[in-house]
């Protein structure tokens, strides 16, 4: 199915990184050819929880990506906790 050429998760050789890099093909690629980029994120529970913001951060200024985006997505990571429970 083409609908899943794209999936990420829960897949082999698949991951995090791999749809970032994705992405930032895809947003390139459109910035050469002068198209507008519009990107939906949607938050899964878990999904990013090993994600290291530093790397995420470094990746996007290696990339020339606007100052006051950096700024946005730094603050993004800033005071994020996470909690278990478990049984009671």
């Amino acid at each position: 199915m083409v609908f899943f050429l794209n999936q990420h998760g829960f897949r082999e050789g698949k991951s995090t990184e791999s749809v970032m890099h994705s992405l930032s093909k895809v947003i390139e690629e459109n910035m050469y050819k002068k198209i507008f980029t519009s990107v939906l994120f949607l938050d899964i529970s878990g999904a990013f929880d090993c994600a290291w913001p530093s790397a995420i951060l470094a990746a996007l200024a290696k990339r020339k990506c606007p100052v006051y985006i950096l700024k946005l997505i730094e603050n993004l990571f800033k005071g994020r906790t996470a909690s278990m429970t478990t049984g009671d």
